[in-house]
C-alpha cells in the first residue's frame, strides 16, 4: 500500500523566522526554510499567525492564510496536512478563536487537525484539546448525524419526567 507522505503544518511568521515553538521543530526536522514564511517547504507547511518581524497579525488576516491554505491542501490529495494548533502558542489566540477558521477543511480526508478541534468548531464546546492529531476523520455528514443524535438523546432525556 503507497502511504501518503504527512506534511507538518506549523503557526510561522511572514519573515520567515523559524526560531522557537513549532517553527523550530519544523526548521530542525522537517525542511522549513529560514526566510519563508508561508508555504510547503520540505516535509512542512509554514501557515502564518504572526506579521513581518513577528509582529501582531489580526485574526481575520490568519482567516486568509488558512483559506489559502485549504485550497492547497485540496490541490494536493497526494499529502497528509498534520496541523498543529496555529496561533494558540506565541501568537496569543485560544483554541476557541483559531479551530473555526478550519470549518472548511472539515470535509477534507487529507487534513488533521488538533484532537477536540473538530468537536469544538461543530459544537462551539471545547472537551479538551490536544496536540496529537486527529485520527483518521469521519464524513463531514456522519459527525453532523453525530451531533444530531446526541441533541435528540438529550432532548428525549430532558423530556423525561423526574422521579
Amino acid at each position: 500500500m503507497n502511504q501518503q507522505q504527512e506534511i507538518f503544518c506549523f503557526g510561522s511568521n511572514l519573515s520567515g523566522i523559524h526560531g522557537a515553538g513549532a517553527a523550530r521543530y519544523a526548521r530542525l526536522h522537517h525542511g522549513a526554510i529560514m526566510g519563508q514564511g508561508m508555504g510547503l517547504q520540505g516535509t512542512s507547511y509554514a501557515l502564518p499567525t504572526k506579521g513581518v518581524d513577528i509582529s501582531f497579525m489580526p485574526l481575520k488576516d490568519i482567516g486568509k492564510h488558512v483559506d489559502e491554505f485549504i485550497s492547497f491542501a485540496q490541490s494536493r490529495p497526494d499529502l497528509t496536512f498534520r496541523v498543529t494548533r496555529v496561533g494558540c502558542g506565541l501568537a496569543g489566540f485560544t483554541d476557541e478563536d483559531i479551530a473555526p477558521l478550519f470549518k472548511e477543511a472539515l470535509p477534507l480526508k487529507n487534513i488533521r487537525l488538533p484532537k477536540g478541534w473538530r468537536h469544538l468548531i461543530l459544537t462551539g464546546e471545547n472537551k479538551g484539546i490536544s496536540d496529537d492529531a486527529e485520527d483518521e476523520p469521519m464524513a463531514f455528514d456522519e459527525a453532523v448525524q453525530g451531533v444530531k443524535d446526541s441533541i435528540a438523546r438529550f432532548k428525549d432525556f430532558l423530556s423525561k419526567p423526574i422521579e
